[in-house]
């Protein structure tokens, strides 16, 4: 038998024998302790909550929502199908930042090294801004990688036009494949471009921070009995937000405004460029206030509950 499972057996029956002679109150304050793991599942579980309210907004107040990014079969049958073919083929695709986020990961930072764009992407942002500029990679399950992809494709957008059309002009028929042909129709759509807009509006407010607090050398003995001030300040932010958006999208904005814990941007001039596209989108406000809200009072509130 290996010496650790021996070990585990001695720990576990001294265990036992020692909480027994504990009295019932000190039993059950000892068996209401809770493993709560990291708090990376939290905030994840909280972005596709609010994300998932927030993709609901477009049907709610009536206006175009994200272009539909469907496969090769759906994309088929809709084109040459008849008119059931269309309907089925346009229900089963879906459209959004995340979609995007995700189709552009496969192309610019695949995860099988082999697929994809990533040497031409590569050389491309090294040419064009003198260092590589690393795609998230969401098509790994990473945390935090989707809003920090959002970030990314606001800053460099341009960027990645000229890039996809590169790739396209290289070719001898001077076409996209179907996967490449998504992502650059998407990144030219309004409402798409302003999901991503969304959603690195929170990567840099609130999910950026949290984690550097949450992980960051200065915190490394810290537990989850410890995080309630900390989730309940982040709670009061969001509602500074909800009340006044201008603090993070204002002309005034800092990173003092602009971020729950008060500290530099870890992307001055990103930050800069977003805040700056702000007025060229419709319904940011009101898309923002429904991430925020929503999540701030169903999700987030959950964090802070005693």
């Amino acid at each position: 038998m290996p010496k650790k499972s021996v070990l585990q057996m001695i720990c576990t029956e001294l265990g036992e024998h020692e909480f027994s002679k504990l009295s019932p109150e000190e039993q059950r304050a000892i068996d209401q302790l809770v493993w709560v793991r990291c708090c990376m599942h939290k905030e994840l579980n909280t972005a596709k909550g609010r994300y998932t309210r927030m993709s609901k907004y477009w049907v709610r107040m009536g206006l175009p929502r994200p272009l539909k990014l469907m496969n090769w079969d759906n994309a088929t049958a809709f084109n040459i199908g008849n008119d059931s073919a269309k309907e089925q083929a346009s229900s089963a695709s879906q459209g959004s930042a995340v979609k995007l986020m995700t189709l552009a990961g496969s192309l610019f930072n695949h995860s099988n090294n082999k697929k994809g764009q990533q040497d031409s992407y590569n050389n491309f942002f090294e040419e064009r801004l003198g260092y590589c500029v690393k795609f998230p990679d969401t098509s790994n399950t990473r945390y935090q990688s989707h809003c920090e992809a959002a970030t990314v494709l606001l800053h460099h957008h341009n960027l990645y036009i000229e890039f996809m059309e590169l790739i396209r002009d290289k070719k001898e028929m001077r076409t996209f494949n179907h996967m490449e042909s998504n992502v650059y129709h998407a990144l030219k759509d309004p409402a798409t471009l302003e999901e991503l807009f969304v959603l690195a509006v929170f990567y840099i407010a609130i999910s950026r921070p949290y984690m550097h607090c949450v992980w960051g050398r200065d915190h490394q003995n810290i537990n989850a009995l410890d995080l309630g001030p900390l989730h309940h300040e982040i709670l009061n932010f969001m509602h500074q937000i909800i009340e006044k958006p201008s603090l993070i999208l204002g002309e005034q904005a800092t990173y003092e405004t602009a971020t729950f814990d008060k500290q530099p941007f870890d992307s001055p001039e990103g930050f800069e460029l977003i805040k700056s596209s702000h007025e060229s989108y419709h319904n940011i406000d009101g898309l923002l206030l429904e991430f925020f809200y929503w999540g701030s009072r169903n999700l987030w509130s959950l964090f802070c509950r005693v």
